[in-house]
């Protein structure tokens, strides 16, 4: 009898202790909140792909003109008023820019030297408002997209200025890293820089991503900024169906933030089907009010009202994570700098989610 009383004691002891234990109950989800956000290169540079050789010079010149225009030291407070309140774990950044300048410049001498003087850094101007406001991120992965050098007329002569675009993965200073990964897709969009077929520009896109820790739990938190499909659709679904396939290696809960270029209504592309159809959920889809737009605001970001008719940005998850809350960042008109811009031509998204 008391052996069976002291067996009965310890099953029971023993469900208790599992039930207690349960790494699949509620009270082991841990809440993260993941953002993503476009930032804009700050003109509408797929002009120079439309122009000729002989426009180019003169383009560069109106549009770095527009670049100054929509003052992204301006925009940068924005953005880091909208990270501050958010205040994410996690955060996606797209069209993050560097540009540089030589002068005089040498493009038109078959360009032997690469402008290296540095004019406009979006992630320094970015990061520094950031500790202006007090929070801490770090960027812990940046994938180098495409990098394009092209002559601008100036007062005095030719310049030559080029751009960099890379994606930024910022986390939170208080939140764990590892295997971090920065990769370019195998497929990129080429085209022909100004008119000549001979002189193929390859647009490259990319991932960032990482195993981020956060209060004991690890996710798999992954950036990207896939090629919009005006030009050769297929690019952008190859570039999505390499990223889906890669990210098939990890068993961690995953949270895919970025700018898929793929509307949420099937106008576009089947990007964004595709990823639901491969187990993906969507924040906005889940929990989201109204329509979401997040782009796009006009290339000059002066217009008085928001103008977003399209959903492109997103956070996306696959595995036992739930949406709690999201939001959609930028798209109203209190949002607008002193000086009359939008923070970006796109609208952000920051969703709080719970992983087990």
């Amino acid at each position: 009898m008391l052996r069976l009383m002291i067996a009965t004691f310890l099953t029971l002891a023993l469900a208790l202790a599992a039930a207690c234990d349960d790494s699949t109950g509620p009270e082991t989800a841990v809440e993260v909140t993941a953002m993503t956000r476009n930032i804009y290169v700050g003109a509408n540079i797929d002009l120079l792909l439309a122009a000729s050789a002989q426009e180019i010079p003169a383009l560069a010149a109106e549009l770095w003109q527009d670049i100054a225009d929509t003052d992204f030291a301006a925009r940068a407070a924005a953005l880091a008023d909208e990270i501050a309140a958010a205040d994410p774990h996690l955060v996606g950044l797209q069209e993050v820019s560097l540009f540089r300048i030589q002068s005089p410049g040498d493009f038109l001498a078959g360009n032997p030297e690469a402008a290296s003087d540095t004019a406009l850094d979006h992630l320094t101007v970015l990061l520094n408002e950031l500790a202006a406001h007090g929070v801490s991120y770090l960027p812990v992965a940046v994938s180098t997209n495409f990098d394009v050098e092209v002559p601008m007329e100036t007062a005095t002569g030719l310049d030559d200025i080029r751009l960099t675009d890379h994606d930024v993965l910022l986390v939170r200073s208080d939140v764990a890293v590892a295997n971090v990964e920065e990769r370019n897709f195998t497929t990129n969009l080429q085209a022909p820089l100004g008119g000549d077929i001979s002189q193929l520009l390859t647009v490259y896109r990319g991932w960032t991503a990482v195993d981020a820790t956060i209060g004991g739990a690890t996710v798999r938190f992954v950036n990207t900024h896939l090629e919009p499909p005006e030009y050769v659709p297929q690019v952008q679904a190859s570039q999505a169906l390499e990223l889906r396939t890669e990210l098939e290696a990890t068993d961690l809960p995953i949270i895919l933030v970025g700018d898929l270029n793929s509307a949420a209504d099937g106008s576009s592309t089947e990007t964004y089907a595709d990823f639901l159809a491969a187990g993906y959920g969507d924040a906005w889809a889940v929990a989201g009010s109204g329509a979401g737009h997040t782009c796009c605001h006009a290339v000059d970001l002066m217009n008085p009202t928001p103008d977003l008719m399209k959903r492109i940005d997103y956070v996306l998850y696959r595995g036992v994570v739930e949406t709690m809350a999201v939001d959609v960042v930028g798209d109203e008109v209190a949002d607008i700098t002193p000086g009359g811009l939008w923070p970006s031509d796109h609208a952000g998204v920051v969703a709080t989610l719970t992983v087990r």
